[in-house]
């Protein structure tokens, strides 16, 4: 049990660092005129599979939904100007297609890359843990 969770914390800490990193390039997206809301929910799971031993689907359960999370967040701040959060949750299925279709995306992509473990170091290993 607590070799199983030690190995999550490392993709926790990546998850966290990719989702600040994402949300800056989000910003810095809009900033340009480019609104692409896959990009936080990616870097949370970018960030874990990056900094993760093994492959766990708890933890990609988990950046999943983070993900899903910043990536509402993020539109509700940024386009839902003067609605409460629960407002704007009730009213979600009005947003413009595209929209979700992005925040599905990054919140799939948050859980798929956030449960895998990419080879970046040498001598990792590639066995599923839960």
């Amino acid at each position: 049990m607590k070799r199983n969770f030690m190995d999550i914390v490392p993709g926790l800490i990546g998850a966290t660092i990719g989702g600040i990193v994402g949300t800056f390039a989000y910003l810095w997206g809009l900033d340009q005129s480019l609104k692409a809301g896959v990009v936080p929910g990616a870097f949370v799971g970018l960030g874990a599979g990056l900094l993760s031993a093994r492959p766990s689907r708890i933890r990609g359960v988990i950046c999943g939904v983070a993900a899903l999370g910043l990536g509402l967040y993020l539109e509700w701040k940024h386009f839902a100007v003067g609605d409460t959060f629960g407002f704007f949750l009730t009213h979600l299925h009005q947003r413009l297609p595209l929209s979700l279709i992005m925040l599905a995306l990054g919140t799939f992509l948050g859980f798929g890359w956030g449960g895998d473990s990419f080879k970046v170091l040498p001598g990792r290993s590639k066995s599923v843990t839960d």
